[in-house]
């Protein structure tokens, strides 16, 4: 079993994302919220949603451990928390997406947007604070799953816009019962004829958020906080909170065309490099290599 792990991680953690999904997110999807099978009563569904993201991390350092041993956990933890990066990164995470997202409202709906933000700019400090929730309590442990370890995996193999797009529907993929609960990724229940209109908005929307986000990552030197605030401010961007508090008719989905365009720039800038240096992405060569001397020699 180990030696299938280490052979592939990856596989082996989305395996057991997967699997994790299915078990904690059978509670919902049978309450009340969901097809109400079993007459269960839930408040929402952060609990649920704390309980997957804590446990992909265990999960992650877990099989670090196995496959790299001491020194890749502690690669790995230093990616989580590598905190102490140019201050740049942070307010480029913080406002690139919704700023394209304001943008691309403001080409839509006219500069009422821009005239109700002026109107009452208190909005903002609300934002700001949905961001830091959103931030400490999930998306910066959700990122060192798919950011710290399975992008930072993926993108010495496949190159970093194919590891991007990897990435994106493997962590698309967690949210597929979801489609069944209430404020899952709708807060009303979906008719089956919009079914491919959320598999879209899972698996193909997110395409250019995930672009910006690896960029982010790898130019801030593999910082998990860094792609963490990415992750928070489109979340930000494409909820409820932002754009449809500003102007009613304002549809937050039409963020994703702002996040594609500032996607477009990036990849044309970079050339497709997204900020990647090859053989800086990867478990270090000796890390991998220490560990596979250190196995042989208990054989």
């Amino acid at each position: 079993m180990s030696q299938q792990i280490r052979r592939h991680p990856v596989a082996a953690l989305l395996v057991a994302a997967y699997t994790l999904a299915v078990v904690i997110f059978a509670v919902p999807v049978l309450s009340t919220r969901g097809l109400g099978i079993l007459p269960i009563e839930l408040p929402g569904n952060e609990p649920f949603l704390l309980l997957i993201t804590f446990s992909m991390v265990g999960v992650s350092f877990g099989i670090t451990a196995i496959t790299d041993g001491r020194d890749g956990v502690r690669e790995l933890r230093r990616r989580a928390f590598r905190f102490l990066v140019s201050p740049a990164w942070y307010v480029t995470a913080l406002v690139l997406l919704p700023l394209a997202a304001l943008v691309m409202a403001v080409a839509i709906e006219g500069t009422e947007v821009v005239s109700a933000l002026a109107a009452e700019p208190a909005i903002a400090v609300g934002w700001l604070v949905e961001i830091a929730v959103a931030y400490f309590l999930i998306n910066l442990w959700e990122e060192l799953t798919w950011s710290g370890f399975v992008l930072h995996r993926l993108q010495p193999r496949f190159g970093p816009l194919r590891a991007t797009a990897l990435t994106t529907w493997a962590h698309a993929a967690l949210h597929l019962p979801l489609l069944f609960v209430l404020g899952g990724v709708s807060d009303d229940p979906i008719a089956v004829e919009m079914y491919p209109f959320y598999l879209a908005a899972l698996f193909v929307f997110p395409l250019g958020n995930r672009t910006v986000a690896t960029w982010l990552y790898n130019r801030s030197g593999h910082s998990v906080p860094v792609a963490g605030l990415t992750h928070s401010s489109w979340n930000l961007a494409t909820g409820g909170a932002m754009l449809p508090a500003l102007v009613p008719t304002a549809e937050p989905v039409f963020s994703y065309i702002g996040f594609a365009v500032v996607a477009a720039i990036i990849i044309v800038a970079t050339r497709g490099r997204l900020g990647y240096r090859q053989g800086g992405s990867a478990p270090s060569a000796a890390v991998a290599g220490a560990h596979a001397a250190a196995n042989a020699a208990t054989h």
